[in-house]
C-alpha cells in the first residue's frame, strides 16, 4: 500500500506542479538529498524516458527518482512514470531505469554521471585536489561522453586562471588539462570540433614553451577537414614559432661562423607553415614577403631546386616589386651554386628579355651571367655545333673560338676549323 504522503508527492508530479515545496517537505522528513545526485539523476530520467507524462518542472524530475525509490518504485520508460517495484528489501538505492530500446542501464552509468557532476562542481568550487582526483578517475574509466570531457576541460583552464604561476597547482592543473586535451583527441578526433580542439591544445604548450608540441597541434587543426574561425589563428601561431625558431637558430650558427648550415627541421617546419597559410588563403596581404622569406630560407641552407620555385612564386605574385627583382637575382644565383649552366642560361636570357623586371644594367649583367653559363655548359659536355651556337649568339670572344676549334677539329671537320682560325685572326 502506497504511503499517503508518497501519494501526494506522485499525484503532484502527475498533475504538473511545481514540487519545490515537496523536495523541502521531503528533506524535513529526514530524507537525505544530495545535489549532485539529483543533478545525476535528472539528465539520466531525461535520456531514459521515452514517454514522459507531463512537462515536470526541474524540482520534481530532479527528485522523481529518489522518490520513488524511497516509496517502493521503480521508474519504468515505456510507461513514462512509475510502476510498484516487485518484493525485496526494503532499501533506499538508486533504482535500475529500462530504456526505451529494451537494455538496462545499469546504477554504474548513473553513478559515472555523477562522479562527472562531482568533478565539475569540485573544479568550480576551487578544490583543486578532489577535483583533479575525481578528473583522473573518470580519465582512466574512459566513459566521458564528449560534451562532458570538454565542459570539465573549460572548467580546468577556468580554475588555472586563478591560481598564481607560481602555485603548485597551477602545474597540476595544467597538466590535468593536457591529459584532458589528449584523451579527448584520442576519442573524439574525427569530430569536427577537433580542429578547435588541436589549437587549443596547441595554446596551452605554447604557453608554457613547449614549441615543437605546440606547432605540432597548431598543424593539426588546420589539416583537419571543418575549417573553424580560429583555424587561421592557429595557423599564423604555427608560423610565428617556426620563424622564432628559424631565426634563433640563424643567429647562434652566425655567432659560430662557418659555411652554410644544413636544413635544420625548423627551417623545413617554416616552410610547410608558410605553404599552409598561402594555401588556404591565395590573397594573403604579406603573401609575397612569405614567399620570399620560405625560399630565401631554403636558398640559405642550399636546398636550390626548392629555393628556386619558391623565388619564381615571388615573381608571380607580384613581377614589379623589389623581392621580385632580388628573387631573379637569387634564382640566377641558386642555379650557379647547384651547377646546373644550362639552367642559369635559360634563366638568365629571359630575365634579360623581360623589360619590366630590372633595369638595363640588370639586363646586361643577366646577358653576361647567360654567356659564361653557356660556355660553362659547354667546357662540361658540349660539342662543336654548340660552340658554334655559343658564338653566333653571344659573339666573337677568342675563349669561346679556341673552344669550338679544338672541337672542331676533334670531330674531323678540319676545314671548318681553319675557316674560324682564319676568321679569329682578322
Amino acid at each position: 500500500m502506497r504511503d499517503p504522503f508518497m501519494e501526494a508527492v506522485f499525484g503532484a508530479i502527475e498533475e504538473g506542479s511545481p514540487f519545490a515545496d515537496a523536495v523541502e517537505a521531503l528533506r524535513e522528513e529526514g530524507m537525505v538529498v544530495d545535489e549532485a545526485e539529483l543533478d545525476a539523476a535528472t539528465e539520466a530520467v531525461m535520456a531514459e524516458l521515452a514517454t514522459p507524462r507531463r512537462a515536470w518542472s526541474g524540482a520534481s524530475l530532479a527528485l522523481l527518482p529518489l522518490a520513488a525509490a524511497a516509496a517502493g518504485w521503480v521508474m519504468v520508460a515505456g510507461l513514462g512514470g512509475v510502476a510498484p517495484r516487485s518484493d525485496g528489501p526494503d532499501v533506499i538505492t538508486a533504482a535500475p531505469v529500462v530504456s526505451p530500446r529494451g537494455a538496462e542501464s545499469a546504477p554504474r552509468a548513473m553513478a559515472q554521471v555523477t562522479e562527472a557532476e562531482r568533478c565539475l562542481k569540485a573544479l568550480q568550487a576551487g578544490r583543486v585536489e578532489e577535483g583533479l582526483l575525481l578528473f583522473d578517475d573518470l580519465l582512466e574509466e574512459g566513459a566521458l561522453e564528449d560534451t562532458e570531457l570538454r565542459r570539465l576541460i573549460d572548467a580546468l583552464h577556468g580554475l588555472a586562471s586563478t591560481v598564481s604561476p607560481g602555485d603548485p597547482s597551477s602545474m597540476q592543473l595544467s597538466e590535468a588539462t593536457e591529459r584532458g586535451y589528449a584523451a579527448w583527441l584520442e576519442a573524439f578526433g574525427d569530430s569536427p570540433e577537433a580542429g578547435a580542439v588541436h589549437c587549443a591544445y596547441g595554446s596551452l604548450l605554447h604557453q608554457s614553451g613547449r614549441l615543437a608540441e605546440a606547432y605540432t597541434e597548431y598543424r593539426a587543426s588546420s589539416r583537419k577537414g571543418a575549417r573553424t574561425p580560429d583555424a587561421s589563428g592557429c595557423e599564423d601561431q604555427a608560423l610565428s614559432i617556426a620563424q622564432q625558431m628559424v631565426r634563433a637558430q640563424s643567429a647562434e650558427e652566425g655567432s659560430a661562423g662557418g659555411g652554410a648550415p644544413a636544413k635544420s627541421g625548423w627551417e623545413e617546419r617554416y616552410v610547410e607553415a608558410v605553404s599552409q597559410v598561402l594555401s588556404d588563403n591565395p590573397d594573403h596581404p604579406n603573401g609575397t614577403g612569405l614567399a620570399y622569406e620560405a625560399a630565401y630560407v631554403l636558398y640559405v641552407s642550399g636546398d636550390h631546386e626548392h629555393a628556386i620555385e619558391w623565388f619564381q612564386d615571388v615573381i608571380g605574385r607580384d613581377p614589379l616589386s623589389g623581392q621580385a627583382k632580388l628573387s631573379s637575382h637569387l634564382i640566377m644565383d641558386s642555379y650557379a651554386q647547384a651547377e646546373d649552366w644550362a639552367g642559369l642560361e635559360a634563366w638568365a636570357l629571359a630575365f634579360h628579355a623581360d623589360e619590366e623586371v630590372g633595369d638595363a644594367d640588370d639586363r646586361a649583367q643577366a646577358w653576361a651571367i647567360a654567356g659564361r653559363a653557356g660556355r660553362a655548359a659547354l667546357e662540361r659536355d658540349g660539342d662543336a655545333d654548340g660552340w658554334l651556337a655559343w658564338l653566333d649568339r653571344y659573339g666573337d670572344d677568342p675563349d669561346a673560338i679556341q673552344s669550338a676549334v679544338v672541337a672542331l677539329r676533334a670531330e674531323e671537320r678540319d676545314a671548318e676549323a681553319d675557316a674560324l682560325e682564319a676568321l679569329a685572326s682578322d
